[in-house]
Formats: structure tokens, C-alpha cells, sequence
């Protein structure tokens, strides 16, 4: 004897779309995309302004000492201050969000 089943019909399924997970996967990879394309332009300018500070310092120093010291100037391969806590966190933000979306699975639409 067979038994009707009570809901034989499947729940329909949101949209991925629906997903926090989805968006945040998608706006800190696009960061990270964007991150990348300026970060020659970024580099370039933040030598520039660490190598004018330092030229600062190197002028304030007094005669003597400014005989004995040697300064080592920015370059735009190694300056004091990058771009990696930025991507370290888009990095972070991405992996979570990639596992938040395959973990979680889309909400089912509520059906009335």
C-alpha cells in the first residue's frame, strides 16, 4: 500500500543572489582586484613622500651628526608603509566568505 507523501513537491530555492556570503565574496575579491591595479601607482607615490620626510629628517640633523649618518632613502619596491594589511584582510574576508557560502546552503523560500 502506498502512502501519499505530504509534500511530494519539492521547496523552491532561493537565488544564490540571496546569499550575504555571495556579496562579500564578490566585493572584497573585487578589492582585491583593484588593490592590485593600483598598487604600482601606489608604490611610486608613497617612495616619493617617505623619500622627501626622510630628506626632512636628514636636514634637521645637526652638522656633525649629518657627517656620520647614512640615510637609506624609500623605493618603490621597499617603503615603510604598504598595501598587505589591506589585502591580508580582503584575503581573509574572501576565504570566509567562500567557506560561509559553501557551508551555508541558500535559504528556501517561504512558502504561504
Amino acid at each position: 500500500m502506498d502512502l501519499p507523501l505530504e509534500n511530494s513537491t519539492p521547496t523552491p530555492r532561493r537565488a544564490l543572489t540571496d546569499s550575504p556570503w555571495y556579496w562579500l565574496m564578490w566585493f572584497s575579491l573585487i578589492a582585491l582586484v583593484g588593490l592590485q591595479a593600483v598598487d604600482f601607482k601606489f608604490r611610486q607615490r608613497q617612495a616619493q613622500i617617505e623619500r622627501q620626510h626622510q630628506a626632512l629628517q636628514y636636514a634637521q640633523l645637526d652638522r656633525q651628526a649629518a657627517d656620520t649618518a647614512v640615510i637609506e632613502y624609500s623605493t618603490p619596491e621597499q617603503t615603510i608603509i604598504t598595501l598587505w594589511p589591506l589585502r591580508a584582510i580582503l584575503v581573509v574576508l574572501l576565504v570566509a566568505s567562500t567557506i560561509g557560502m559553501i557551508v551555508t546552503p541558500p535559504p528556501r523560500e517561504e512558502t504561504t
